[in-house]
């Protein structure tokens, strides 16, 4: 039960089960498979976790953003899956509503017979649920198109591990609210080019996107070792533009140009309204927004309460 994380971009994270299968390049050193093996649990077919686990967000008083399944993926393939287990972890994310669940999936395709299945499509989307599709080369950017057809409060997409360079067709941009980018880490991680990483800064800023840098991962150019790689004497590859050091994620600095760049989309902290589920009252019409957390609906709530 992950109460407390180190991944920078949630606050906790919840396995209600376990465990995975491998769809793509991005999965070849996936470190699910390698907690698995430490953990001595069989890979390839999910494995349903202890109640107090698979509770586990009933019991967290305080809101907090809780990344879904970082040991498995929750669209799973209902055919090797039991899909109830869907049902009733959708059963308890909607009575634990005060979190914000973020889900990432390279299975996108399965995300609406999973709607289906959890009978929860009537009500759908839920405010409280981004729904994220990893992308780690172009070959997976095929996801985003899938996940544009799905109607969500926040689309995000994880471009991590980030293994291969790729562009994000000018009409997906519409469809997306967010992105993480992180390097790969591990003892067989393949570096990231900042040349890749550049080339989606550019992207995301010109379509007004906010981006969240998660990490260089084990390789990083000098500019993002956090020690001198030349008294380490790592091993090092050539890049686009630069050299790569492998010195291990804990030697890296998480800067992209000298900055912490941790921007999230925008959702009103009272209401948890958001660009594609704005409040709508019916004098004002659609809210606006007072701050990145704030709507205008909320504003004098919000007020009162402070």
């Amino acid at each position: 039960m992950g109460e407390q994380t180190k991944i920078e971009w949630c606050d906790s994270t919840w396995n209600p089960w376990y465990c995975c299968r491998e769809v793509s390049p991005g999965c070849d050193n996936c470190y699910a498979r390698a907690w698995a093996r430490r953990a001595g649990k069989p890979w390839g077919q999910p494995i349903k976790a202890a109640e107090k686990t698979f509770e586990a967000p009933l019991h967290w008083a305080d809101p907090r953003k809780i990344f879904v399944c970082s040991l498995s993926d929750f669209f799973f393939d209902a055919t090797v899956m039991h899909s109830y287990w869907q049902s009733e972890a959708a059963k308890i994310m909607g009575e634990a509503s005060q979190h914000t669940y973020l889900i990432p999936t390279k299975r996108p395709q399965n995300i609406l017979p999973a709607l289906s299945h959890a009978r929860i499509e009537a009500h759908w989307p839920w405010r409280s649920v981004w729904l994220g599709v990893t992308v780690e080369n172009q070959d997976a950017v095929w996801r985003i198109e899938e996940l544009a057809k799905i109607p969500a409060a926040i689309r995000w997409v994880s471009f991590e591990p980030l293994i291969g360079p790729l562009t994000v067709p000018d009409h997906l941009w519409d469809e997306i609210d967010w992105i993480v980018i992180g390097g790969e880490s591990g003892p067989k991680a393949w570096p990231m080019d900042p040349d890749w990483v550049e080339d989606l800064m550019i992207e995301a800023d010109e379509n007004g996107k906010p981006v969240f840098f998660k990490q260089w991962g084990e390789w990083a150019p000098f500019s993002g070792c956090s020690v001198d790689p030349f008294a380490m004497n790592p091993r090092s590859i050539e890049g686009h533009y630069c050299r790569l050091y492998r010195v291990g994620r804990k030697n890296t600095l998480n800067l992209w140009d000298g900055q912490q760049i941790r921007d999230y989309p925008r959702q009103c902290r009272v209401c948890r309204c958001t660009d594609r589920m704005p409040c709508n009252d019916p004098i004002d019409g659609p809210c606006h927004w007072i701050a990145a957390d704030l709507c205008s609906s909320c504003a004098t709530e919000a007020a009162c309460e402070s």
